[in-house]
């Protein structure tokens, strides 16, 4: 556990200390079933460390959301589930009921009723296409402060997989 809050109950779940099964874990995050689910597939992509929610996040988290990305579309594979019919993405402040950043995977979208706290078009919830835009900005900011370190940006690309990959970009010394 790199960072965690004693009253944060996904920092419970991370450690082992609450009664939740863990579906999926990695070095960095783990997935497991939302215990409010609001559809048939219903789970929660949840950093290791402590970050208090998308608004918090950084250049330097741009691996992180990546993983999480990826590791939420593999695991919907590995149910054998399409990830294109599930929503993946994050509620954006004021509108989380955990402190603890969190990404959404549910779906899948055709069986789902409506709710505005899982539809795009309104400010409360975000999908992570929306995410990835708000990086690669923020990546091209910073390559134009002219600070000197490397930069990811993120990109969706491949069709084949339909996977969010990372391409490096080094700023060259002028």
């Amino acid at each position: 556990m790199l960072s965690s809050k004693e009253d944060c109950v996904f920092c419970s779940i991370v450690n082992g200390k609450a009664n939740q099964p863990i579906r999926l874990e990695t070095n960095n995050l783990v997935i497991f079933d939302d215990h409010l689910p609001k559809a048939q597939y219903h789970f929660q992509c949840v950093p290791k460390r402590h970050i208090k929610n998308a608004k918090h996040l950084t250049y330097e988290d741009i691996p992180l959301v990546v993983d999480m990305i990826n590791y939420g579309r593999s695991f919907v594979n590995q149910l054998q589930l399409n990830p294109e019919d599930f929503l993946f993405g994050f509620h954006w402040p004021p509108f989380n009921s955990v402190h603890h950043l969190h990404m959404h995977i549910l779906g899948p979208k055709q069986h789902m009723s409506f709710n505005p706290m899982f539809d795009s078009r309104f400010y409360i919830f975000r999908e992570v296409s929306l995410i990835t835009i708000i990086f690669l900005f923020m990546s091209f900011y910073n390559i134009f402060l002219n600070r000197p370190r490397n930069y990811w940006i993120v990109c969706k690309t491949q069709t084949l997989r339909n996977e969010v990959m990372l391409i490096k970009f080094r700023r060259h010394s002028v």
